[in-house]
């Protein structure tokens, strides 16, 4: 423990020492975003599977400056029963974290740089009373609560971390930046648990506010004691994995998926600093990102579905290209769970809109992909070799979604210079291909585990109606 601290104390010294601190100035120290988030694991982006274990639930806050940041947050995580040796263990344990980091040691030659980030902080681990909170928030909701043992003592723990980003960029339109390089990162509770990553790092942003950042690599974990439920939530977690954040101004969303488990978890954020900046100096949408709800369409005993798309406008046309995901947020047997989504890519034609200066805006769309229909159940949770036990059988079928709908408010109504906002309403009914193949599987499944009544069959066609928040985005 000793030698870990020492180490990266030096590392911090040595590369601060070569590059140089930077200048302290208004510019850089002056706070640009302040963040308030919340997680949840049943927003999987149609890429996990929602268990409603482990990290089940988050929130999270951020206030940070080009030369600065200061993180703090709560995470749920949870246990709700694996077996080592043959022996059943459950548990749950609360983190609350605080942390400081500062950039620093930076070499920037105009086409590459090195960024130091050190950062400080408290973690503390154990019964933080968030599992009353999470019941009674299940409670007004209608979902079933869960009692489970908080594990081992309270710990209270320093927290260390350093990472190192060597990156090379150019310029792609007017001061937009994309970079391309590497990160290495290590992360450590001194008394809980490590972690140590290293990433392929793709960023495209503006001179200091990353737009879309993305993270493709292996992260491994170690803890540091026996907790039991920490061991489960850390073997999920380690592998190769991918973490993305995506900043539209007033909105961001930070999403994680482990490739090597069913592990899939997003953050939704209010930045409340970028309300100041609206201006209507829009100009033009490059790029649309939405998030929206959908009602009706195929609710398997009543759990619901998101929506997320993201579209490219064809330049100097009135077409779109795009790809669209919808996915289940719940849960249905007692022993065995399904999960189903969409994906989608597709082609969608903006009606001109002149005549109503844009605060009525028309649109048709056609989308081609495919249906996932996962039938899971659990073998006891057995984690004897550090990998769960989970059978899973997935069925998947061609999909065919013709859409209209219409967004509200002109570009510059709602805007900065970077981000424009509306509320779109979307008409789609999906047809769904041998759609009997997946809805035999459910159905027998759901008649295996007691189910007699309720069930709702997997139609061919499967009419959705979606409101969602879109934003475009002016490279």
């Amino acid at each position: 423990m000793r030698k870990q601290i020492i180490v990266i104390l030096l590392s911090v010294l040595c590369v601060t020492s070569v590059f140089g601190a930077p200048e302290l100035s208004k510019e850089n120290a002056v706070p640009y975003t302040v963040k308030l988030g919340t997680g949840n694991d049943m927003f999987t982006f149609a890429s996990g599977i929602n268990q409603d274990d482990q990290l089940s639930f988050s929130f999270e806050g951020e206030v940070s400056a080009p030369l600065w940041k200061f993180a703090f947050g709560i995470d749920a995580i949870t246990n709700k029963g694996w077996y080592f040796d043959g022996v059943r263990h459950e548990g749950r344990y609360d983190r609350i974290y605080g942390i400081a980091s500062m950039t620093t040691g930076v070499a920037d030659t105009g086409s590459f740089e090195l960024i130091l980030t050190p950062s400080v902080g408290f973690a503390f681990f154990g019964n933080a009373g968030i599992q009353k909170v999470q019941n009674e928030w299940h409670k007004l909701l209608g979902i079933k609560g869960y009692n489970l043992t908080y594990e081992g003592r309270n710990i209270y723990s320093p927290h260390i971390a350093l990472s190192v980003d060597a990156l090379y960029k150019t310029e792609i339109a007017d001061d937009s930046v994309l970079k391309a390089g590497v990160r290495l990162s290590s992360i450590n509770d001194i008394l809980f648990q490590y972690e140590q990553s290293l990433f392929l790092n793709f960023k495209i942003g503006k001179k200091h506010k990353d737009i879309f950042d993305v993270l493709l690599g292996y992260s491994f974990y170690q803890q540091h004691g026996e907790n039991y439920t920490q061991k489960v939530y850390l073997n999920y977690l380690k592998g190769f994995n991918l973490r993305t954040q995506f900043n539209l101004g007033i909105f961001s969303i930070k999403y994680s998926r482990v490739f090597s488990s069913t592990s899939a978890y997003a953050t939704f954020f209010i930045d409340f600093f970028e309300f100041s900046s609206f201006n209507g100096q829009y100009k033009n949408s490059d790029l649309y990102y939405s998030f929206g709800y959908n009602f009706k369409g195929y609710n398997f005993n009543n759990h619901t579905r998101w929506n997320s798309k993201l579209s490219y406008k064809i330049p100097n046309t009135d077409f779109r290209v795009y790809i669209e995901n919808a996915w289940t947020s719940g849960r249905t047997f007692v022993s065995s769970e399904r999960d189903h989504a969409f994906t989608l890519f597709g082609v969608q034609y903006d009606v001109p809109s002149g005549w109503s200066k844009g605060w009525f805006a028309p649109f048709v769309g056609l989308g081609l992909g495919y249906a996932r229909w996962t039938m899971y159940e659990y073998k006891n949770g057995v984690v004897p070799n550090g990998e769960n036990n989970i059978d899973y059988k997935s069925i998947y079928t061609f999909v065919m979604a013709p859409n209209v709908g219409f967004s509200l408010f002109p570009d510059k109504l709602l805007s900065t210079s970077t981000f424009s906002y509306k509320l779109v309403f979307t008409l789609s009914t999906r047809l769904i291909f041998n759609n009997m193949k997946a809805d035999n599987m459910f159905w027998d499944q759901y008649k295996a585990y007691g189910g007699d009544s309720g069930y709702t069959h997997i139609n061919f066609m499967d009419p959705c109606f979606t409101i969602a928040i879109e934003v475009g985005c002016d490279l």
